[in-house]
């Protein structure tokens, strides 16, 4: 696997779309939904991320908490991407989620429009 996504519930609906997105274009990715934060899954992430060569952890705090903790869970933390970042209470759409990715990876990414 090229890609992985790691995310809480409140992300999944956001990511599932970004990564339909991502396959259209030949990205290989996975999905890691985390339905809990306590006790922390320390075992189930460092066995569902051992073959991905990049992990990548949108989040609903500008913290990174949840990135932060994955970091300090799996060997080769480097894998580990952090963002975007929203607010509480905001959304994320799945295209900033699908821009963020392609920028990582060094893939193309397309002009946003202006309001003019």
């Amino acid at each position: 696997m090229k890609f992985l996504s790691l995310v809480l519930e409140l992300q999944f609906l956001s990511s599932r779309e970004a990564i339909r997105l991502l396959e259209e274009e030949g990205v290989k990715v996975g999905l890691v939904k985390i339905k809990t934060i306590r006790p922390f899954p320390y075992e189930e992430i460092k066995q569902a991320t051992k073959n991905a060569k990049h992990i990548f952890v949108p989040e609903f705090n500008v913290a990174g908490w949840l990135a932060r903790e994955i970091k300090s869970t799996i060997p080769d933390n480097e894998r580990v991407y952090v963002g975007p970042h929203v607010a509480g209470g905001m959304t994320m759409p799945s295209e900033v989620i699908v821009e963020e990715i392609k920028k990582h990876l060094g893939m193309e990414v397309a002009a946003r429009g202006t309001l003019g």
